[in-house]
């Protein structure tokens, strides 16, 4: 499976479990979410480190739309780092 069909198939699982659910809240959380799938799937991470975890966590709803447009962008692991720690800077 591609990339692109698993983001697409993990983001497609979780606009229908928010739809089942009937809620909205949760939003963030639910994006969040995502954009862990993302990341491993994208650089072949198995578990995420317990610092990259939270700074994806800290990321505001409008951050983590940015984020699943740059993902795409990326070439490796260091450049999304370097997107995180500027934002914090």
């Amino acid at each position: 499976m591609t990339y692109v069909k698993e983001v697409e198939e993990a983001y497609q699982d979780w606009v229908k479990k928010r739809q089942a659910e009937g809620k909205i809240e949760g939003k963030i959380e639910g994006k969040i979410e995502l954009v862990n799938k993302m990341v491993r799937a994208k650089f072949g991470i198995d578990t995420l480190t317990q610092d990259l975890s939270d700074r994806l966590a800290k990321l505001s709803d409008r951050q983590l739309d940015e984020f699943t447009s740059k993902i795409f962008e990326w070439q490796d692991l260091s450049e999304m780092t370097a997107w995180l720690q500027d934002l914090s800077a």
